[in-house]
């Protein structure tokens, strides 16, 4: 992680100094009337130096947070997923709808009771077989 945090800082003096370079013309009143050649150099190198730290800026501080992410320090985002709209016609079989888990739930119930019923059946004939073979 600190290897994120030498360049993280050395951009923020950078953009520090390119906000400087943008304020210089106007704090040495270099602006009065016609604007001379050493104003608009230093406007212009400003405003360049302070995009180029910017974009370092955000790549770094991306590149950390995802870093951080992969080591379990913060959290991810759940974004939303974007509704769809429901399709027109879907193949199904008669009577079963699929609007909502609820609905699958009472698809499933008596699948899972059948299951059960079986599971208890087979457990009770390996008990009787155990009895008889002792």
């Amino acid at each position: 992680m600190s290897k994120y945090l030498w360049p993280i800082a050395t951009l923020t003096i950078v953009l520090l100094a390119g906000i400087a370079l943008l304020l210089w013309p106007f704090a040495l009143g270099m602006t009065h009337g016609t604007w001379s050649k050493a104003g608009y150099t230093d406007f212009w190198s400003g405003v360049g130096v302070v995009v180029i730290a910017l974009l370092g800026l955000g790549s770094w501080l991306g590149a950390l947070r995802r870093e951080m992410r992969k080591c379990g320090l913060i959290q991810a985002t759940e974004k939303k997923p974007a509704s769809r709209p429901k399709p027109v016609a879907q193949l199904s079989a008669p009577g079963v709808t699929t609007d909502s888990g609820t609905d699958l739930d009472t698809l499933l119930k008596p699948l899972a009771e059948s299951v059960l019923r079986d599971l208890t059946r087979q457990l009770q004939n390996k008990d009787e077989r155990r009895r008889e073979g002792v």
